[in-house]
């Protein structure tokens, strides 16, 4: 898949590409260094086309379909931390419900 993930730069300063290549997961790091708890979230999947570059991140022709996950993550004060978009290829995903 490929994602893009938003957060609001107050409640994360410092936050760089390179801190998202460690061994902890986002969410730890949010935790560790932040404060943050994530406790909920809403999305939406949907379908639609891929742009040149996630086709070929993805492996597949340009505007071939795919499967977008959209979310909004809140903290524990129901404060929205992170906003997801993440494109996924048609026959190599699994979304489960809970």
């Amino acid at each position: 898949c490929v994602e893009t993930t938003h957060l609001p730069a107050v409640i994360v300063p410092g936050l760089a590409a390179d801190d998202l290549f460690g061994t902890q997961s986002f969410y730890a790091l949010l935790k560790s260094r932040y404060g943050i708890d994530i406790e909920s979230g809403d999305g939406t999947i949907s379908v639609s086309t891929v742009t040149a570059q996630e086709a070929s991140l993805l492996g597949l022709k340009k505007e071939s379909p795919a499967l977008i996950f959209r979310a909004v993550a809140q903290d524990t004060n129901n404060r929205p931390v992170e906003y997801l978009t993440s494109v996924n290829h048609p026959q190599r995903v699994i979304f489960k419900t809970v």
